[in-house]
């Protein structure tokens, strides 16, 4: 009687390009397909759509150095799927159903800081394919730390000051999170 064996059959998939050249043009094609089906550019049809997009994912398969950054980029983006998750599983555990006002703003600059550290870890992986100063790489973050960080304070305390109102004795924390997370546009 013969066992099937999954981890031999993704060997095997593995072997004949299913996860370095199927995947990634399933993706790319869909991506692509989405927003031009969205935004109209080409009149929304979607004949066309679908052919420049499989024009474009196939161009963009071929070449070596794009099936690597979506490799480690996609890589990152699950393991920060899988942290943010549980994160969420903990705090709702903690918080219930009541969460503070702020969650929605603190989580904003959350997610824009692991897309900081997904685009590092994507510069230096290509940073093997063409060398260069890549400003979103670890090196370069590693190096000009020391006055990004304080820039960053200042345009932190910038944004509480403008927040505040210049209202006297009643800039509260409480009122400074309401004013950055409101849904009105500035």
């Amino acid at each position: 009687m013969a066992i099937f064996d999954l981890r031999y059959a993704l060997q095997q998939w593995e072997s004949i390009g299913i996860f370095d050249v199927l995947l990634p043009f399933m993706l790319i094609f869909a991506i692509i397909f989405a927003v031009l089906q969205k935004t109209k550019i080409l009149k929304g049809i979607k004949g066309i759509d679908a052919i420049v997009a499989m024009s474009i994912a196939f161009l963009a398969i071929i070449n070596p150095a794009i099936n690597g950054i979506m490799k480690v980029a996609l890589e990152n983006t699950v393991i920060v799927i899988i942290v943010a998750i549980s994160l969420m599983l903990l705090l709702g555990l903690i918080w219930g159903e009541k969460r503070p006002e702020a969650w929605t703003f603190i989580g904003g600059i959350i997610a824009f800081i692991v897309f900081i550290w997904i685009l590092g870890r994507v510069a230096d992986y290509y940073q093997i394919w063409y060398p260069g100063t890549m400003i979103f790489s670890t090196e370069w973050w590693a190096n000009n730390a020391p006055w990004i960080v304080p820039i960053v304070i200042i345009i932190i305390f910038a944004i509480i000051i403008i927040a505040s109102g210049g209202e006297k004795n009643e800039a509260s924390l409480d009122k400074i999170l309401k004013a950055l997370t409101r849904k009105e546009p500035w």
